[in-house]
């Protein structure tokens, strides 16, 4: 684990060099804050940071300055056609996957709002983590519910539907109703699963 926190601050250092204000969002985020075991690292397929910039696809290609940087400091940089971006290094066990506001693939400001600081590097806070994974699949988002539950986790509900709520009224206002719906039904669901004898 202490491999994986000095190569993501190195990364980190690069990115913040450059401008940028990256921030673990997903499951590696709840393993820092200790909702999670240091072994479900192994679990998991990659850690995800969100870049909330559009240039940043842009910068990282081949031949930039950004790219260049990550080179040097022994990363290895794969763009996707799709437009993602995924990190390796010989000493990382996992991907990293730099999220970067795509299309539908984006980090609502209400939640980019809610981060902590751990080990140097910017990550979001636990409760917005399990709103943010209710933008996407709900299997998954089902899954954490049970895991968080095995291991006794006190999660505030309150919390979780307050994120939620304004999260859907952004989403509102940014003409996408249907994400906010989805967003509901999943953060119900979640927290239905969660609460369960």
């Amino acid at each position: 684990m202490l491999k994986v926190l000095r190569l993501l601050r190195r990364l980190y250092a690069i990115l913040e060099e450059r401008g940028y204000r990256p921030v673990i969002i997903g499951t590696y985020a709840l393993i820092l804050q200790g909702w999670l075991p240091e072994d479900y690292l192994e679990e998991t397929k990659d850690t995800d940071i969100y870049i909330p910039s559009t240039e940043l696809f842009i910068e990282i290609t081949p031949g930039g300055e950004l790219y260049s940087r990550l080179l040097g400091k022994g990363f290895n940089v794969i763009l996707h056609e799709t437009g993602g971006i995924t990190i390796t290094h010989q000493d990382l066990p996992q991907l990293v996957e730099l999220i970067h506001p795509l299309g539908e693939i984006f980090v609502p400001n209400t939640l980019l709002t809610e981060t902590v600081a751990i080990e140097g590097l910017t990550v979001l806070e636990a409760h917005a983590v399990i709103v943010a994974k209710a933008l996407g699949e709900e299997q998954a988002l089902l899954k954490l519910a049970d895991k968080l539950k095995t291991r006794h986790i006190t999660l505030d509900r309150t919390r979780v539907e307050k994120l939620a709520e304004k999260v859907a009224q952004e989403l509102v206002e940014a003409n996408e109703p249907w994400r906010a719906n989805a967003l509901k039904r999943r953060v119900k669901a979640f927290l239905e699963r969660y609460l369960q004898k």
